[in-house]
């Protein structure tokens, strides 16, 4: 039996709930700050625009069409992150669009509306809508992919079928996580794909299977394992379907933990799967029998085969945003099944989906991320950090999560700052002048005060009680003519007059290079002895990305050498060796031991 129609009243307001939640991922894009993989993306990626498979860097490189759009928008709007997360914003489009078809498969209101809630509202996957990851457009894609199949499957179009292999095409290209899925779909409609070319006579449908479908997953599969083969294929778990993948996407999308919720739910699909069996025994052929068998055969087999992949090749399970897709068709699964078996009231078992959109709508906000509230720092931080140095007249120090340098420094620079350079706060001897930190994880050192609390739990701005006095111990000047050495020396000072004191280099760089942007990194090492080594790598484009005769100045908080430390060398690493003409000072201040050193409960992973 077909689908009930959808009436002209339930379209205009599907358009209109659709509307409104399209104007919350607008909202949120322009507004939430940047997180640190957008950050480190636009860097690495957008930024030198070197983003091609097999000639980029080998890491985080599993959302490639996403990357490709996003320097389009970057060339042409700037860098802003609005403007990166462009292309996802517009993938809420198609996706919403097979909201609406999955929909009009349903003949029952009560299911369709509370499919079409769950979808267009599903909690985690809508904040990927508004950043400037894959995972968004991967869904899109899916989600318009098995629609287009679906409707192949029962009606045999070649339209349908182009659509399905591109959509997946998208999906894949956007996430690489998706390759396994791309891997079944295929399966599934080559013999659907191979009958009806030889009942037409001729061989145009394998001819799109061909350009359309294999050789562009062949290339996707053969990036995918080299990859994998460098550590980069994506995020994942060890723990296992359940207690890994499942137990992340309750905690990422319920917002709850708890193994029996892990056990009910895997026992749940289950039941799924022997009820899709059902409705395939004794169904007919409609669009939606078709959807049930696809999407029950496709999750069915992708969780086989991350079981056998992991124990071939030691594939990591997919976790929490890397196993949206299981969501996704597990909720599709659900309304399919309990519209095809539901008689009268028990239609409104579908009511549990609203626990989805409910957990939306107590989320909402446009300032920060489900899953990274402490990387996204606001333009409120900003302000009140550069009045602080404003009213010292100098520059200060600035220490942060490890996670927060690079949002930190591309919020500078999009609002057209004169970027302060952050440190990381996560090893002993970190001692700056400033502090933010997540109270969630740390406590407020001694020796520090709130200058500004977000009220959001998860950032807090901290500075130091007192300033110690400081005592010029060195002040040197070096420079160098163009040069394309990988490592170029700014100071190596001998230790004696150091030793002892916890150190603050002031240091001011002229830099003159051709490159844009210039892949240089300024590093400051020390070898402390007994193997222990102080590694601080600051990228240049943290501070902007041409130089040309510019300037940066910057303080580092360095850790007190002793009678056992060996060296402290302060230079750039030029790793694309571009040719660079430097002239750099450095001041060295010295005050007595431990005057910055903030207490142990400031490191990360010291819990309260």
């Amino acid at each position: 039996m077909e689908a009930g129609p959808i009436t002209r009243t339930e379209r205009w307001l599907f358009v209109a709930l659709a509307g409104a939640v399209g104007a919350y991922v607008i909202a949120r894009a322009r507004c939430v700050p940047t997180i640190h993989d957008e950050a480190m993306t636009f860097f690495v990626y957008v930024q030198t625009g070197d983003f091609l498979p097999f000639q980029s860097h080998w890491d985080a490189g599993n959302h490639l069409l996403d990357t490709a759009l996003a320097w389009c928008s970057y060339k042409v709007f700037g860098m802003h992150a609005w403007a990166l997360r462009l292309p996802s914003v517009a993938a809420f489009a198609p996706y919403a669009w097979a909201a609406f078809r999955w929909g009009g498969m349903v003949r029952s209101g009560v299911v369709r509306w509370c499919l079409w809630s769950a979808l267009l509202l599903f909690p985690f996957l809508l904040d990927f809508f508004a950043l400037f990851r894959g995972y968004g457009i991967g869904m899109a894609g899916l989600s318009a992919a098995l629609v287009c199949a679906a409707a192949y499957l029962q009606g045999r179009r070649s339209i349908h079928l182009i659509g399905a292999l591109v959509w997946m095409l998208v999906a894949t290209y956007a996430d690489l996580g998706l390759i396994t899925l791309h891997a079944l779909l295929l399966c599934a409609l080559l013999p659907a794909t191979i009958a009806d070319g030889r009942q037409r006579g001729h061989g145009m449908q394998l001819l799109f299977f061909l350009l359309l479908g294999f050789l562009p997953f062949a290339f996707a599969a053969r990036y995918s394992i080299t990859l994998e083969a460098h550590g980069s294929l994506y995020y994942g778990t060890t723990a296992g379907p359940v207690d890994g993948t499942i137990h992340s996407l309750t905690a990422a999308v319920l917002g709850l933990a708890h193994p029996m919720l892990d056990l009910l739910l895997a026992g749940s699909m289950l039941v799924l799967f022997t009820l899709a069996g059902w409705s395939l025994w004794s169904g007919g052929r409609d669009r939606r029998t078709w959807g049930i068998a696809l999407i029950a055969g496709l999750l069915a087999a992708d969780v086989l085969g991350r079981v056998v992949l992991f124990h071939w090749r030691g594939t990591l399970y997919p976790e929490d945003r890397t196993a949206l897709q299981w969501a996704l068709m597990a909720v599709l699964l659900f309304a399919l099944i309990l519209d095809d078996r539901a008689k009268g009231r028990r239609g409104f078992i579908a009511c549990l989906l609203l626990c989805l959109p409910l957990r939306t709508l107590l989320t909402l906000n446009v300032d920060r991320t489900t899953y990274w509230p402490e990387q996204a720092i606001p333009v409120a931080v900003h302000q009140r950090i550069h009045e602080l140095q404003a009213e010292a007249g100098r520059p200060l120090t600035l220490g942060m999560y490890h996670q927060q340098p690079a949002c930190w420094a591309f919020g500078e620079q999009e609002q057209g700052r004169v970027p302060i350079l952050a440190q990381v706060s996560d090893h002993p001897h970190q001692g700056t002048e400033l502090l933010l930190l997540d109270p969630r994880k740390q406590r407020i050192p001694a020796g520090y005060h709130v200058v500004m609390d977000l009220h959001n739990d998860r950032q807090v701005l901290l500075a130091a009680d007192t300033t110690p006095p400081m005592a010029s111990l060195v002040d040197t000047v070096t420079s160098s003519a163009p040069t394309d050495a990988e490592f170029i020396e700014l100071w190596k000072p001998g230790l004696a007059p150091l030793i002892g004191k916890d150190l603050r280099l002031d240091l001011t760089l002229a830099l003159t290079s051709d490159a844009d942007p210039l892949l240089a990194s300024l590093v400051c090492e020390m070898d402390l002895g007994n193997g222990e080594r102080h590694y601080e790598l600051v990228p240049l484009q943290f501070a902007q990305g041409r130089w040309n005769d510019d300037t940066l100045r910057t303080t580092r908080c360095v850790p007190r050498p002793s009678h056992r430390t060996e060296r402290l060398v302060v230079y750039l690493w030029n790793k694309e060796r571009r040719s660079i003409a430097h002239t750099t000072r450095i001041t060295a201040h010295g005050t007595s031991p431990g005057s910055f050193a903030p207490s142990p409960d400031a490191l990360p992973g010291n819990e309260p």
